[in-house]
């Protein structure tokens, strides 16, 4: 089990912080858990690196992926102004397995 182990009975978790960094080739890779107190800088972070750039952003580290999160990344792609944005994670992680649940487009590693 994870580090932001799940209670699956009563839906807590071991919150881990949220962090972010990019990679030498431009890939915006997330980590720990994206909650309600962290949505809102995903959604910042997001809007700003795709009014720049197409990105790709990496979410094999996400531990924690609720719909307030998912939201941010639904919000980011319908902006407007917006470059595209490619989510991605290895395949068998917590967040690959909520991408494909949710049928939110996405790369599996």
């Amino acid at each position: 089990m994870t580090s932001a182990a799940v209670d699956i009975l009563s839906g807590m978790h071991e919150d881990t912080p949220f962090t972010h960094r990019r990679t030498d080739d431009g890939v915006l890779v997330l980590a720990g858990s994206i909650d309600d107190a962290y949505a809102p800088q995903l959604l910042t972070l997001l809007l700003d690196a795709l009014a720049e750039a197409p990105i790709v952003v990496d979410l094999s580290e996400v531990d924690y992926l609720p719909s307030v999160a998912l939201s941010a990344f639904v919000s980011a792609w319908h902006a407007d102004g917006v470059h595209p944005m490619t989510l991605q994670a290895k395949a068998g992680t917590i967040s690959q397995r909520v991408l494909a649940v949710t049928a939110l487009p996405h790369t599996a590693l």
